[in-house]
């Protein structure tokens, strides 16, 4: 479930290399198919070299070691072929894009697939690197926006939204550039109450968040002076920092009066019940809450911090970090309390810590980190400290990445070894509510996994066997 170019911020993708050779669309006349069983399989077989994950239709998407894409009905193994010479694909609600044939250029094909299929092909000249630079988006609905090159002279890219139940795409942004220079400037979109949100740049550095509408792909501007990305939540709106500072809730759509809620503002997040905001300033690195409640006053919690780490879904517990290592991105890493000033907890002394997962169980009850990160591995030794207070528990060395399934409840691979994109690594679960150690449930599979939102249900590919489909405990 985890982006393998560590850039996504919206989905999982299954590669970042390259392809080649021709013909690699799907089979739009509805794929090679496998006869299905009664009883849903524990195992479909298969050589999968690259797992993307399932979507909400129950259809996994996997890469066998032809770099052929299929989609494969978990409940009774019938598959669907979507592309060869994959690159990479991605799985997000009922959807999944798959990039193929990619060519010296760096451009290739783009697959998608919605629902039951049949698969599309959306373009013949997506951009590679937009996996590691700025992913396409999706939604519940089908809609799709995805990058297209502008055109054969030119590395330049434009910005296209679709649907993929009734197609009707619209060109919305004109001559973008994706590349490591331009990092600054990457595109962060995401769909937002049926429309398209994102920022990006026309004339750099300065960054401008639009709102276009996802079926007709009308837009609207909502600021011109936007800070790299945005929060979103129903019923609240999009949550805007500007470069300057200031901090605006407005509705997706532009309309209404913005709510001004604050300057002097670095970042901001929305706690899990839309009830308040957590804020860091940008003058001091000052941490504090602001209830969204009228006439309810600041709270603050401390400082000072560097940047905003996650927050837990209760509301009540903050990670932070004070300083970075510019050569490998690590941090610190502290926990503090989310309603109150407190003495922070130091999980991390040094800048040795790395987001890698879940930081926080989905019951609140115990934080999870990372320190001793390898940036060669993209690894690190992963732990679970109780946020009421007690010991830390060490889970796991070499962790590849770490799912909250439910409660106290964690999934995670370790131990992982090889290179990406052929990495292996064990998977393991641990109950956390519980004193028994992780209880590992594969050895050296592909590092890639999928976890049912209900935290029922595990997929993880073993090589040479094919796609395991077990149930948590």
């Amino acid at each position: 479930m985890r982006t393998l170019c560590l850039f996504a911020m919206v989905s999982w993708l299954a590669g970042c290399g390259g392809g080649g050779g021709t013909g690699g669309g799907p089979d739009m006349a509805g794929g090679d198919m496998a006869g299905g069983t009664a009883t849903p399989p524990s195992l479909i077989s298969g050589d999968f070299v690259a797992f993307a994950g399932v979507t909400d239709s129950g259809w996994a998407i996997l890469t066998d070691a032809d770099k052929t894409a299929w989609a494969i009905k978990v409940s009774d193994g019938t598959r669907h072929k979507l592309a060869e010479h994959t690159s990479w694909a991605t799985v997000l609600y009922d959807s999944a894009l798959v990039e193929h044939d990619v060519g010296a250029d760096g451009f290739g094909g783009l697959t998608a697939w919605f629902h039951d299929g049949p698969a599309s092909e959306l373009t013949a000249a997506a951009p590679d690197n937009a996996a590691g630079f700025s992913p396409p988006a999706l939604d519940a609905a089908g809609h799709v926006a995805y990058w297209t090159r502008n055109s054969p002279t030119t590395a330049l890219n434009d910005l296209v939204l679709d649907s993929l139940v009734q197609p009707s795409p619209h060109t919305v942004l004109i001559g973008i550039e994706l590349s490591p220079t331009s990092g600054a400037c990457w595109p962060f979109l995401r769909y937002f109450a049926g429309r398209l949100l994102g920022t990006y740049c026309t004339a750099a550095p300065t960054r401008t968040l639009t709102s276009w509408d996802a079926a007709t792909g009308l837009a609207v501007d909502l600021s011109t002076s936007s800070q790299l990305g945005f929060a979103t939540k129903a019923n609240l709106g999009v949550l805007i920092t500007s470069t300057t500072g200031d901090l605006t809730l407005v509705a997706a759509d532009g309309s209404g009066s913005p709510r001004a809620l604050g300057s002097d503002i670095a970042g901001a997040h929305i706690v899990d019940d839309g009830s308040a905001l957590l804020t860091l300033t940008k003058t001091g690195g000052g941490l504090q809450r602001l209830p969204l409640a009228a006439g309810a006053a600041p709270i603050p919690l401390g400082g000072p911090a560097a940047h905003l780490g996650a927050v837990s879904l209760d509301g009540k517990w903050l990670q932070y970090t004070t300083m970075k290592d510019p050569t490998t991105f690590a941090t610190d890493l502290y926990l503090t309390s989310a309603t109150s000033a407190q003495t922070p907890t130091t999980l991390v002394a040094a800048a040795t810590s790395f987001t890698l997962g879940w930081a926080f169980t989905d019951d609140s009850a115990f934080a999870l980190y990372i320190d001793a990160y390898d940036a060669n591995s993209f690894t690190g030794t992963l732990h679970a400290l109780p946020t009421a207070g007690g010991a830390a528990r060490t889970l796991g060395t070499a962790v590849y990445e770490d799912v909250a399934a439910g409660g106290s409840r964690v999934v995670f691979v370790d131990h992982y070894a090889g290179t990406y994109p052929d990495g292996r690594a064990d998977v393991e679960f641990v109950d956390l509510a519980k004193s028994d150690a992780p209880t590992k449930l594969a050895t050296q599979a592909l590092s890639s996994f999928w976890t049912t939102l209900d935290g029922k249900t595990l997929y993880y590919v073993q090589p040479s066997e094919g796609l395991h489909i077990v149930a948590l405990p």
